[in-house]
Formats: structure tokens, sequence, C-alpha cells
């Protein structure tokens, strides 16, 4: 469970920092707001792995295997939509963000693995 936690805590301080920098060059606006409420939910899903309290273990299996689905479909998204004939002719700039989101993507199905197969406590 700790695995599914570090990666659940790399995440929110990760989008988190997002906010912030967000926050510092465009000012407060309802959408960082929403972004800091996604990041303190993702660290308070990993204080609850790290503590192994009842409930965590499920919860997090469907926090991860959620969060890597709907990363693996902005991926898709990414690849295929303005660009269906090869992944070749994707824009230089957009490289970095595809990558960003198929390693978190990956990430949360390594969460999700790992506490599927966690016996440290049940759900």
């Amino acid at each position: 469970m700790r695995i599914a936690a570090s990666i659940f805590l790399a995440a929110g301080l990760a989008y988190l920092g997002w906010g912030i920098v967000l926050a510092t060059s465009n000012g407060l606006r309802l959408g960082i707001g929403a972004m800091w409420l996604v990041a303190v939910a993702l660290m308070y899903q990993a204080y609850t792995l790290f503590l192994a309290k009842p409930g965590s273990r499920l919860s997090g299996i469907v926090a991860s295997s959620t969060l890597a689905i709907c990363f693996g479909v902005i991926a898709c998204l990414l690849a295929t939509s303005a660009y269906p004939r090869h992944l070749l002719s994707l824009p230089t700039a957009l490289w970095p963000t595809l990558a960003a989101v198929v390693i978190v993507g990956v990430a949360f199905a390594l969460a999700a693995i790992s506490l599927v197969f966690s016996k440290r406590a049940a759900p």
C-alpha cells in the first residue's frame, strides 16, 4: 500500500505545484481552485493509504483505476484526434504532454495493481 500511497502523494504534490504556478501567473480562478481540491483529495488518499485506514484500499483501487483509465483516454485523444494518419505527425511541442499523460496513466495503473495484490489491509 505504500507504493500506491507514494504515487498518490507525488501526483497530488505535482498537481498542487502546477496549480500554484498557474495561480501566480494567471491569478486565482475557479478552475485553479478545483485543481487544488483534486490535489488535496489525492494527498488525502495517500494519507489514508499510508495509515492503512479501513476502506482505504478499496477507495484507492477505485480511484487509481479510474484515473488510469481517464489518462489512457486522454492519451488516445491527444494521439489520434487531430492527427489520425499516424503518430509521427504529432507536433514536437505535443510530445512532452503526451509522454507525461502516458507516464501518469501507467503510474496509476501500477498503483491499482499494487493495491489489488496488497495483503496488508483488507478492503
